[in-house]
């Protein structure tokens, strides 16, 4: 699980940085448009639309040791499999992987040549954004004596959402906050938060070395 996670958290920072793509939507929220045969079979993991309105599909995978050429294939072929969203074409279908040497992270990424296979149409996603902004929400709104206290207080950081998105997502109007998000990304970023709104602040363990407990 913990090679699953890194493997989404750097696909998800490679794509805004480098491809200008923050917001990242994982297939299973369209679970209402596709059907389970479709779910249940390879494909790939997330789907994003750029600042420049292009798709991009993403198979994310992660490992604890270098990807073999089978497995870096295996991605390209799902990466392929979503061919339009909304009517519009995807442009990149990266298969992406993050692993480590020796005790090295890295992390891996390739936009596959198309192949033939049975293709993949998404709608253009509307409530589906739920699925982007809900987890922050709920972290943002949780109260101090709330049922995640603990668990926030274990992973030691803060999430705050802009306010003129918060009272957005406080309506549930994803898609709203979403595209309202689009055109405020540089006041967002003048204001220390990220493209989406969003701002992860890391408390002072971040900081420092990790020291394994004592085996009693």
């Amino acid at each position: 699980m913990v090679s699953y996670f890194l493997g989404m958290t750097l696909c998800k920072l490679f794509a805004s940085r480098l491809l200008n793509t923050p917001w990242l939507l994982h297939l299973d929220a369209f679970r209402s448009s596709l059907s389970a045969v479709i779910l249940g079979l390879s494909r790939p993991d997330l789907v994003g639309e750029n600042n420049g309105g292009l798709w991009y599909a993403f198979e994310s995978k992660g490992r604890s040791s270098t990807p073999s050429s089978a497995d870096k294939a295996k991605a390209k072929l799902q990466a392929q499999r979503l061919v339009s969203i909304g009517g519009n074409p995807c442009s990149l279908h990266v298969g992406s992987f993050a692993f480590f040497n020796a005790d090295l992270l890295e992390f891996y990424w390739r936009d596959p040549e198309p192949d033939g296979l049975e293709p993949i149409e998404l709608p253009r996603p509307g409530v589906e954004w739920r699925g982007y902004y809900e987890p922050a929400l709920s972290l943002a709104s949780t109260s101090e004596d709330g049922p995640l206290r603990s668990d926030r207080e274990r992973a030691d950081v803060a999430v705050k959402i802009h306010p003129k998105i918060r009272h957005l997502l406080d309506k549930a109007l994803w898609l709203h906050a979403r595209e309202a998000a689009k055109e405020l990304q540089d006041e967002f970023k003048s204001g220390g938060y990220q493209p989406d709104g969003l701002r992860v602040v890391a408390g002072d363990s971040w900081s420092k070395s990790f020291d394994l407990p004592e085996q009693r």
